[in-house]
């Protein structure tokens, strides 16, 4: 998708971090945006902060894991500022330090619904729009680097990340042939307020004190995330990896599991791979022309 000038962008979470500064690369590039997100008070300003950038941008209210509120994004969307090629999946909540058996259960499935549930959701809105129309496109799902490799006391939010991960190569597969390019961001810390606004909104902390989010001088700037999903896009990319400190993890991560294939369990035994394995690492390098 190498030329954006014209097209038109939905971006979920868009109202601040990653969402904004991915909102700000591509209006650089000619694409006119709109932005959805739970928090109308974040809205009203983000929007106000890009059309003083001289761009089209709409806000748009949504609750990512309620599909009538995607529903209700479509046709605002639509209606101002045409047909969707690419949207980014990015709404999501970030995690509270609790062991499994610690975590509240209401917090856990709230987790799974916006961080699973937005992109399931908004990939079925818009994606299942862009296959209709038949003019390719190109979609970004906001993982975390924590969907590569996990970490203790973070239940909610490693399965949530993992499960992004696995839907996105899915995804990758499934929209391949109607050129649809599937992406998928696994940022490591970035200074957002990401922590305040689950504080928010998360069941076991909503209206009660917020605990001020402790300083990280050493977090990414998300206005360069966002200039590195554009070019993401633009490649047909389907991993966005910011952080190249943490390969070392992934790799270490990765010759554990290798490691851990062994004999077969029963001797003699071969599975037929053939449409599994081969296929799916065909297809998950293919890069659809766009």
């Amino acid at each position: 998708m190498k030329n954006l000038s014209g097209e038109s962008a939905f971006i979920s979470g868009g109202a601040s971090g990653i969402g904004l500064a991915i909102a700000k690369a591509l209006t650089r590039e000619g694409v006119k945006i709109a932005i959805g997100d739970i928090d109308a008070a974040a809205l009203e300003r983000a929007t106000g902060e890009l059309r003083a950038l001289g761009v089209t941008a709409h806000p748009v209210r949504l609750d990512v894991a309620d599909p009538a509120s995607w529903a209700a994004a479509v046709a605002t969307t639509e209606a101002a500022i045409g047909p969707v090629r690419i949207l980014c999946n990015n709404a999501g909540v970030g995690p509270v330090h609790a062991d499994t058996t610690d975590t509240p259960a209401q917090d856990f499935d709230w987790a799974l619904r916006i961080n699973l549930g937005g992109v399931f959701h908004g990939t079925q809105s818009f994606g299942r729009r862009m296959k209709e129309a038949a003019r390719g496109g190109a979609i970004i799902n906001t993982a975390s680097i924590l969907s590569l490799f996990p970490n203790a006391g973070f239940p909610a939010y490693v399965a949530s990340k993992f499960a992004v991960m696995g839907l996105s190569e899915a995804m990758r597969m499934e929209l391949a042939p109607h050129g649809i390019s599937v992406g998928v961001l696994c940022p490591g810390f970035v200074r957002t307020p990401l922590r305040e606004t689950s504080q928010r909104f998360r069941p076991s902390t909503a209206g009660g004190p917020q605990e001020p989010a402790p300083e990280r001088p050493s977090a990414m700037e998300p206005d360069a995330i966002g200039a590195m999903v554009v070019d993401a896009i633009r490649d047909g990319r389907l991993y966005i990896f910011p952080h190249p400190e943490y390969r070392a993890v992934v790799e270490d991560r990765m010759a554990r599991i290798l490691a851990g294939f062994g004999a077969s369990a029963q001797p003699g035994y071969v599975e037929d791979v053939a449409t599994l394995g081969g296929d799916s690492l065909a297809l998950s390098r293919a890069i659809p022309k766009i």
